[in-house]
Order: C-alpha cells, then sequence, then structure tokens
C-alpha cells in the first residue's frame, strides 16, 4: 500500500513542472469494490474484511465522471488536485450495515 502512496506522490512531483497544465484527481474507494461482499451476506450473513473500522470516503465510478465535466472542460482547474467522494467518511461496519 506505501509503494503506491510513494509511487503516485512521485509521478504528481514528476508533472507539476511550470511547463506542463495538470489537474489531479484523487477519489476515495470506489463504491462498486463491495459487490463482492453481496455473495457472503446473502450465504452467510457475514463479511470476511480486514480492518472493520478502517474509514473510507466512498464514491461510485459514474460520481466521478459527472464531477469532472467541468472541470475538465471550462478554464482555471489548472494546477489544481480534487479529492472526490461521498458526504462522509464511512468504516467498513458501516458500510455492512
Amino acid at each position: 500500500m506505501t509503494a503506491l502512496v510513494t509511487g503516485g506522490r512521485a509521478a504528481e512531483s514528476a508533472l507539476r513542472e511550470p511547463r506542463l497544465a495538470w489537474m489531479f484527481v484523487r477519489p476515495g474507494t470506489f463504491s462498486t469494490n463491495t459487490l463482492p461482499w453481496a455473495r457472503s451476506i446473502r450465504g452467510t450473513g457475514v463479511v470476511k474484511a480486514l480492518c472493520r473500522d478502517a474509514h473510507a470516503l466512498a464514491i461510485h465510478e459514474s460520481a466521478v465522471a459527472t464531477s469532472l465535466c467541468l472541470p475538465m472542460t471550462e478554464p482555471g482547474h489548472e494546477s489544481k488536485a480534487y479529492r472526490l467522494g461521498g458526504p462522509e467518511s464511512v468504516t467498513r461496519r458501516e458500510q455492512v450495515e
């Protein structure tokens, strides 16, 4: 996990050169990542997942696309980073509920 975060930051640093136009999009966890839980819930009523109290700012993939319509089509969003996610961070336990 750390390597991905570090790699992402290194890539962002390389793109921040003054002569390049850039915009970073940092979505939270994707809502559809929980779809595999459905089989377990139906079969046993239990979700087996690590770190049940870990928080995630979930967002549906279609909301990522919708959120980027304006920044991708109008000026003024160059050299900005956008963190995307739902209205609140929830734990995995809360997602299951």
